[in-house]
């Protein structure tokens, strides 16, 4: 902002003692700020005072919606010199506050302050450095009782703090100058980094993260899944790294029945089978395999990719667990020494062993989905 103006608009500022948590001190300037949101310290006194830094992001906004980018915070005591007053306050870390404040000298004599008036700033008239601001947050509580009017500038005033008289309001300058100083400050989280926030809460994650279960089982589809001349994947059984134990045991055996859909187009029966039978030692063929990880999209992408488009389609793969393949040295076995046994046949006939093909009901199910 620029003006050529005759009058100097006075800011109060103050000088106190900022403390770390070790009870070391520094005097520092600060500026009273009735338009911050926010306190603010400098680079320099958060290093001097070795302030503990928090991370943050914050977005801190003056005129004309100019904004800085706020990466750490400090907590610090304020200790007034003129009282027993003290504060714990948090600051947001600048490099620099403001320009040095006045921004040009005023003549001390000329305001007729009283003597016996305790400034919280006394040297309030020079031009200097400002090492912390104090925001609307705390100003409004360090007033006390107790204003005066300056006789020679009476848009000035002397108003009692917590800290002492500070010095505020507009000043007679002999000086003419261009510029004028602002200090609206407000903060907030950015906007665009709210949206992110949001998206990222609401969006499905891109990379799914597996346990270390789901990585062995997905490495060791990659390394023994094969294929059959005529394209039927053949895969292998992922047993955990303590199927040795396991293979001391007889084998499994796997109750099935059948689920008759009589409406059904592609598979009028099906059969289930149970790998999560228990054998005489408390152990299924469930227990013995790793899961892999789920494959399938989730519901809701499913339900968004299907409203996505003007028409759908949908289709069956006709007895899509059975189209995979064990491999020969499993199903030979009948699924490792001999790991599964599928038993057919009545209670009064002669019972028929079957292997070869992956039983719907069991861990390896899942497998047949890849």
């Amino acid at each position: 902002m620029h003006a050529q103006v005759s009058s100097e608009g006075f800011l109060a500022t103050a000088i106190v003692d900022l403390v770390n948590t070790q009870g070391e001190s520094k005097s520092c300037r600060v500026f009273l700020d009735t338009g911050s949101q926010a306190n603010f310290i400098t680079e320099s006194v958060a290093s001097f005072l070795k302030l503990n830094r928090k991370l943050v992001d914050i977005s801190v906004s003056c005129v004309e919606n100019i904004s800085t980018e706020i990466k750490h915070s400090v907590s610090a005591t304020l200790k007034s010199r003129f009282s027993k007053y003290s504060k714990n306050l948090e600051f947001l870390v600048l490099n620099r506050i403001t320009k040095t404040m006045p921004s040009v000298e005023i003549n001390r004599a000329a305001l007729e302050i009283p003597k016996d008036i305790f400034l919280a700033d006394p040297e309030f008239y020079k031009p200097s450095e400002i090492d912390a601001l104090i925001g609307v947050k705390l100003f409004y509580k360090l007033l006390c009782v107790g204003q005066i009017t300056l006789k020679n500038n009476p848009e000035a005033v002397l108003q009692k703090t917590q800290l002492g008289w500070i010095v505020a309001g507009e000043i007679n300058s002999s000086l003419s100058k261009n510029h004028v100083q602002c200090s609206f400050v407000t903060h907030s989280t950015p906007l665009d980094s709210n949206l992110t926030k949001f998206w990222e809460i609401e969006e499905v994650p891109s990379i799914k993260l597996l346990s270390q279960e789901e990585q062995a089982c997905e490495s060791h589809f990659k390394n023994n899944t094969q294929r059959d001349p005529a394209g039927r994947y053949i895969v292998r059984l992922p047993f955990k790294e303590n199927k040795d134990k396991d293979l001391a045991m007889p084998g499994f055996y796997l109750p099935h029945h059948a689920v008759i859909r009589a409406d059904d187009i592609t598979t009028k029966i099906r059969f289930v089978f149970n790998g999560s039978t228990k054998t005489s030692t408390g152990v299924s063929l469930n227990d013995s395999l790793m899961v892999g990880p789920k494959i399938q999209d989730d519901l809701f992408i499913l339900l968004t990719r299907f409203r996505s488009h003007r028409f759908a389609l949908t289709a069956d793969i006709e007895k899509m667990y059975r189209q995979v393949l064990v491999h020969p040295d499993d199903a030979s076995k009948n699924f490792v020494s001999p790991k599964s046994r599928r038993i057919w046949g009545k209670i009064d006939s002669p019972l028929k062993k079957s292997s070869g093909r992956t039983p719907r009901g069991t861990t390896l199910s899942h497998i047949g989905d890849k």
